[in-house]
């Protein structure tokens, strides 16, 4: 601070002026400073953003809850009921379990002893965080003496998986309730973030790179799954979702896709339904009762804040044991929810998309059928599969759409669970993207622009107080992930050009120039793709991520041709809507790039494409440059 003062005092100002110039001159010196030292960038510069925008986030503190109509007030009677009503949760409403599933697999898993370098390896690649487990043992202090431990920690590591015993002290986790929405009286309104310790999670990691191994080795995982898996996204189901529904509607085919919501389907896993799945898998022998040791007495208590004289304490709450479920917070927790679903594919012939407990089933028919009953068989058989596995469908969520252009019309009877009504909708939210029946975008660009326009005011008032270095990290925090999510489907759209210009609105607003100017030469300076840049990004890098969705020319036709390897559609399109749908648009794109830059592996490809595009500086849906000299790709 002295030493922005004495800086702006050099311009002749008097002392108070001084001072008032020299708060925001000395963040730009202390701040860089503070992010380079920190042990974890990304985690200081968000502080940094969020004291500067007033948008400072302090501990939960709970004052008071509503049990059976009394108010509790008391900090550790507040942390019993909110740990009893979390285990109540989770048996309420159990029910028999049938595993659906008799193939039993030939093969069985081996649990390969780990060494120095893997479990040094384990502990580095953990997250740099502050928070803690029951054993109050910090990430960076593990880091500090990796060297020292790692050969302690290998070995309990293996004789873990020789004895198939994980160790109890590792089996006790942390619970905070965060609010949600609604009432903050009511505990329901509040969601649990658990805290493991450090070292479960080493050991986790070990024994999910031998399941994960394993499973893809035998493929075990069903294609429909996309969740917790390398090379899988939630863009990826959803790529697959809008292609099926296009192509279907291409073909005047009646197409319904079912979206059902399942409640707390993580904490309701059957432990003996889940081991008997593992074993059918052929996860035997040590590491089957690994898992069981892994899965059984896990014990848990609730952390609440107190406030007392401006004196910030925790009050925790006795542990209780959690019979049911995956845990919370873990490492495998996700991996043996995606073994206990697996099965869930087979119950029905229709294309199933699955992302985790996100389930979407699409239904076609002949024109001309009519498919009411179809569409209810397959509602009841995926419901009875839920309660045969101890899981619950909210039906009061779970809906449906019909998809169709904008001149077709389909006629549906009431679709139907029982007494309970399957609500049709003209708009859904799917893992972050709201789809509408006609496919045109229109409301997720609205949620969009509504996203990134509320981010102008703060990237405006960062310009004026924070290093650009913390202003660039706002924008591509705040703006530019909002902009990249989903942009490969949604790109393409009319309303995409609404996007773009909210996008120049934060752009005008980090660098303070007026609406009238043009932010062009700042999108190069800044190295910031404008958004129909990005969507050839996104595209581009997707084909080039997933090129076994697309074929080749030479996929089709034997004979080897100048333009074999270029990618073809395996059919000719009848409706526009999905000449412009993103399959078509993939193909077009990813034509249309130099070949010296398709045929770079993907590091390479990504950074060599970002550098290409600044140059071309595609700055509409319908660019004079078109890319490569080729057509235009958005024509």
């Amino acid at each position: 601070m002295k030493q922005a003062k004495g800086e702006v005092l050099k311009l002749g100002l008097s002392d108070h002026d001084a001072q008032l110039l020299s708060i925001p001159m000395a963040k730009d010196i202390s701040q860089p400073t503070k992010i380079t030292n920190s042990t974890n960038i990304c985690r200081t510069a968000w502080k940094i953003i969020n004291d500067d925008v007033g948008n400072i986030f302090t501990h939960d503190i709970i004052s008071e809850i509503r049990v059976d109509g009394k108010l509790i007030q008391q900090p550790i009677d507040i942390a019993n009921r909110f740990n009893e009503h979390l285990i109540a949760s989770t048996t309420r409403n159990v029910k028999k379990t049938h595993n659906t599933n008799k193939t039993r697999a030939l093969s069985s898993i081996f649990l390969e002893p780990a060494d120095f370098t893997e479990v040094k390896n384990i502990i580095m690649s953990l997250n740099n965080t502050n928070s803690v487990g029951i054993d109050e043992v910090t990430t960076y202090i593990l880091k500090q003496c990796v060297y020292e431990i790692v050969p302690v920690i290998t070995h309990l590591i293996n004789l873990s998986f020789e004895t198939g015993v994980f160790p109890e002290s590792l089996k006790k986790s942390i619970v905070k309730p965060l609010y949600k929405k609604g009432d903050k009286l009511e505990l329901s309104n509040y969601r649990p973030i658990t805290l493991i310790p450090i070292l479960s999670k080493v050991f986790e990691k070990a024994m999910h790179k031998r399941l994960t191994t394993y499973l893809n080795r035998f493929k075990f995982i069903k294609e429909e799954q996309n969740g917790f898996q390398r090379g899988k996204s939630t863009t990826l189901a959803a790529f697959q979702l809008i292609y099926n529904v296009l192509k279907n509607v291409d073909t005047k085919k009646p197409t319904i896709v079912i979206f059902f919501d399942m409640t707390k389907a993580f904490d309701h896993v059957s432990h003996q339904l889940l081991l008997e799945k593992l074993e059918n898998y052929g996860i035997r022998g040590p590491a089957h009762e690994w898992i069981k040791c892994y899965l059984k007495n896990r014990e848990q208590c609730v952390d609440i804040i107190k406030n007392d004289n401006s004196v910030i304490t925790r009050e925790r709450s006795a542990l209780l044991t959690n019979k049911y479920g995956v845990p919370q917070g873990s490492i495998l927790g996700p991996l043996l929810f995606l073994v206990y679903i697996n099965d869930l594919p087979d119950i029905t012939t229709h294309k199933c998309i699955l992302f985790a407990d996100d389930i979407s089933i699409i239904l076609t028919s002949k024109i001309g059928t009519n498919y009411d009953i179809d569409i209810n068989n397959t509602i009841k058989s995926v419901i009875e599969w839920l309660k045969n596995n101890n899981l619950n469908a909210n039906l009061s969520k779970t809906n449906f759409i019909q998809f169709q252009t904008q001149s077709s019309k389909l006629n549906l009877r009431e679709i139907r669970y029982g007494d309970t009504v399957i609500e049709e909708t003209e708009c859904v939210r799917f893992l972050g993207l709201s789809l509408d029946k006609y496919c045109n975008w229109k409301t997720h660009v609205d949620s969009v622009c509504k996203r990134v326009n509320s981010f102008v005011y703060v990237l405006n008032r960062l310009r004026k107080t924070a290093t650009q270095q913390t202003v660039l990290l706002a924008y591509h925090g705040h703006v530019g992930s909002v902009l990249r999510y989903g942009l490969l489907l949604w790109g393409n759209s009319v309303d995409a050009t609404r996007a773009f210009l909210s996008q120049k609105r934060c752009v005008r607003a980090m660098v303070g120039i007026p609406p009238y100017e043009s932010c062009k030469l700042y999108f190069r300076k800044y190295e910031i793709l404008p958004l129909p840049c990005l969507y050839i990004f996104e595209v581009s890098v997707f084909v080039k991520r997933n090129p076994g969705l697309f074929k080749k020319a030479k996929d089709m036709f034997p004979r080897n041709t100048r333009g074999s390897e270029r990618l073809v559609l395996d059919f000719v399109p009848r409706t526009t809507l999905f000449q412009k749908n993103c399959y078509n648009m993939c193909i077009k794109i990813f034509n249309s790039l130099p070949p010296t830059i398709k045929a770079l592996p993907l590091l390479k490809f990504k950074r060599k494409l970002k550098t290409w595009l600044l140059e071309k500086m595609i700055y509409s849906r319908t660019p004079i440059i078109r890319i490569n000299g080729d057509r235009d790709p958005f024509g």
